[in-house]
């Protein structure tokens, strides 16, 4: 089944192929409406220790999703808000262009 629906793209295409998955779609509503839940990056940042070197901490925005740049060491990758990696977006050394993988809203 194909849908595609302009209005919600941001939220639910973070793949930015105009179409919607049933995991994107039930991605976007998972935590509307239940405030029992942490937003994913913030949960994530919960369960590190931040003493350990050498571990991988979470970028969060502000909402507790993650940041579309994602490091570690000396290696970078783009992922969707919630944390999902986009494939061949790692590269060495430098910030990945995860623009080219849609909209996102950092705050």
């Amino acid at each position: 089944m194909r849908i595609t629906l302009t209005f919600y793209r941001r939220d639910t295409d973070p793949g930015n192929d105009d179409v919607i998955t049933l995991e994107e779609w039930c991605d976007c509503f998972a935590w509307a409406d239940d405030d029992r839940h942490e937003p994913p990056c913030h949960a994530a940042k919960h369960l590190e220790d931040p003493h350990l070197l050498g571990v991988f901490h979470p970028r969060c925005t502000l909402d507790g999703y993650y940041k579309p740049e994602q490091c570690h060491e000396n290696e970078c990758w783009c992922v969707d808000k919630y944390g999902r990696e986009f494939e061949k977006s790692r590269v060495v050394g430098q910030l990945p262009d995860c623009g080219q993988y849609g909209t996102f809203v950092s705050i």
